[in-house]
């Protein structure tokens, strides 16, 4: 298999946020934000651990990968989002 060269960088970025919203607020929004920009929920690990939940989306094909990891907190909940996209152009600029 050859390797897809008409992608020549990497883009992406990271951020984290507390907030007293609930964990099912958390996960709407950014499943809501998923759909409209055609991401599918790849991975939810629900509850599956006890004061940590994930969710993975991505686009077919790789292109574009969206991670949202909550850690729960009693009274806050921390939200760390990273979003990744792969570009034909030089630069992520």
């Amino acid at each position: 298999m050859t390797p897809d060269r008409s992608f020549k960088v990497e883009c992406g970025y990271r951020y984290r946020f507390t907030t007293r919203g609930s964990v099912d607020s958390i996960v709407d929004f950014y499943a809501r934000q998923a759909r409209e920009n055609r991401l599918v929920l790849a991975k939810d690990t629900r509850d599956q651990f006890p004061y940590t939940r994930m969710l993975g989306f991505d686009e077919k094909g790789g292109v574009r990968l969206l991670f949202v990891q909550i850690e729960r907190k009693v009274g806050v909940n921390t939200a760390t989002v990273t979003f990744r996209t792969r570009k034909a152009a030089a630069s992520c600029n």
